[in-house]
C-alpha cells in the first residue's frame, strides 16, 4: 500500500471526485441568506457528505457486490442534490 494513502478508498478518484463536489456545493450553500431554506440546505448537505462517506464505507467492506451496493446509494445521494439543485435554483 502506498504510505500516502492511509485507508484504500483514498486510492479511489471518484471519492476524491466526491470530496471535491461536496465541498463545492457547501461552499455554495454557504453564501445563500441564513435561515431562508435552511431545510432545503439541511437536506443538501446531508446528501452531499453522504456521496463520499458511502463510497468510503462501501470500499471498506469484504466483498465486491456490497461496494457496487454502496456505490448505488452515494448515486441516489448524487441524484438528490441534483434535484435539490434544481429546486434552489427554481427559486432563484
Amino acid at each position: 500500500m502506498n504510505s500516502e494513502f492511509k485507508f484504500p478508498f483514498e486510492k479511489l478518484d471518484v471519492w476524491h471526485l466526491a470530496v471535491d463536489f461536496a465541498d463545492f456545493i457547501l461552499n455554495i450553500l454557504d453564501s445563500l441568506p441564513p435561515n431562508k431554506y435552511l431545510r432545503v440546505i439541511g437536506q443538501m448537505e446531508a446528501a452531499v457528505s453522504s456521496i463520499p462517506q458511502n463510497i468510503a464505507e462501501g470500499k471498506g467492506r469484504q466483498y465486491n457486490k456490497e461496494f457496487i451496493l454502496y456505490l448505488y446509494i452515494a448515486e441516489g445521494s448524487l441524484f438528490e442534490v441534483l434535484s435539490l439543485s434544481e429546486i434552489l435554483k427554481g427559486r432563484n
